[in-house]
């Protein structure tokens, strides 16, 4: 199941327009797809990021 989450994800919710503006930030090269490199530097910019402006804060907070 490459790609595919197996069953349901809890978590905090997220409103449709701020994931898709999220999701949008990760895709750095607008293809459409989020690709290992992009999920990488966004989990990266997580926990490095000194601006909130950082495409893996807007998506997950701050840690």
């Amino acid at each position: 199941m490459r790609g595919r989450v197996p069953r349901p994800v809890r978590g905090p919710r997220v409103h449709p327009t701020e994931l898709n503006d999220a999701l949008r930030q990760l895709d750095a090269d607008s293809d459409g797809r989020i690709s290992e490199e992009e999920f990488v530097t966004a989990f990266t910019d997580f926990f490095t990021a000194l601006a909130d402006a950082a495409a893996g804060v807007a998506l997950l907070g701050r840690p």
